[in-house]
């Protein structure tokens, strides 16, 4: 990574048809600056992760993780991100065994955490 920039968005837009997920998100968190995402369900934490991590393609707008185009550097940028999603929980928790996750394993969708 060149820059002291982790996660960069830029007009990062995402409609699901006339439905708008996020508009106009423009941000950026430094390498070794913790942020979280709050705010009531509905409002574009999840598909600003999904968009940052390729999983959705923005309608417009630009991400880079890393110095890494998300689109572009899919298979390097998940190299170097762990996200666990609410569907991976369910997988975690059959392969605890147990059928609850357990606390470190137990993340929401919005921690997402560079790893070196």
């Amino acid at each position: 990574m060149t820059s002291d920039i982790a996660v960069s968005a830029e007009d990062l837009t995402k409609f699901y048809g006339t439905h708008r997920g996020i508009e106009a998100l423009t941000l950026d968190v430094r390498a070794g600056e913790v942020m979280g995402f709050l705010g009531p369900n509905g409002k574009g934490k999840t598909t600003t992760i999904r968009l940052l991590l390729d999983f959705l393609r923005p309608t417009r707008g630009r991400a880079s993780v890393l110095g890494l185009d998300p689109r572009r550097d899919k298979a390097a940028v998940h190299r170097q991100i762990g996200a666990i999603t609410h569907r991976r929980r369910r997988e975690l928790r059959r392969v605890a065994g147990n059928g609850r996750c357990q606390p470190e394993l137990d993340l929401q969708m919005t921690n997402v955490q560079a790893m070196s």
